[in-house]
């Protein structure tokens, strides 16, 4: 039998070495790219879910749907909705004595329990700007009772905003809320090329 002398075995062991860094360097380009695709995908369902939260489906199907270069206008008649308005009673008396942090706080404390009673009553929140707390009944799927919902609503915020206390520093004992609605037909649709 033959056997491999020393510069044989030293040029299998080179292969060999040559192989293996070979495989590793592959196999963790594999891997970085798993991970990038998966951060990518991660993103992707970010931005999803974010804009779920922004528009109505109906919307963003539409959104979606459009193929021309220039945007087409999406604006929809609705002729029998509900509008709630809702702010907090001297808000900026109130935002002038609480730091940015404990100002958000609090709205974010505040706001959570809104969103919650919109999801309760099937009501979608259109925005918030400032402490205006902003909803309209559902305008894909009207329920002849929109505006007997929507007066719950203005009562269950009420009742809820007594589980919500002010910051210390507010100066405040309780919350107060001023509640206006509005019912009848309105004219609903995505206006500029940005979100705000």
């Amino acid at each position: 039998a033959d056997s491999l002398d020393g510069e044989s075995v030293l040029m299998c062991m080179m292969c060999l070495g040559v192989q293996v860094f070979i495989s590793h360097s592959m196999e963790r380009e594999h891997r970085l790219d798993f991970k990038k695709r998966c951060s990518i995908r991660l993103e992707e369902l970010r931005s999803v879910t974010m804009i779920q939260r922004l528009l109505p489906t109906h919307v963003i199907e539409r959104i979606q749907a459009q193929t021309c270069c220039v945007p087409q206008p999406i604006a929809d008649t609705c002729p029998e909705v509900s509008l709630l308005f809702a702010d907090i009673v001297g808000f900026t008396a109130l935002s002038a004595r609480l730091t940015p942090k404990e100002l958000l706080g609090f709205l974010e404390q505040l706001y959570t329990v809104f969103d919650r009673l919109t999801q309760e009553f099937g009501i979608i929140k259109v925005e918030t700007i400032g402490d205006c707390y902003w909803c309209v009944s559902d305008t894909q799927n009207p329920k002849p009772e929109h505006a007997t919902e929507m007066m719950k609503m203005a009562t269950r915020m009420h009742k809820a905003i007594a589980s919500v206390k002010p910051p210390a520093a507010s100066g405040m004992d309780r919350v107060r809320l001023r509640v206006g609605l509005h019912r009848g037909n309105c004219l609903g649709g995505v206006v500029g090329s940005m979100m705000p």
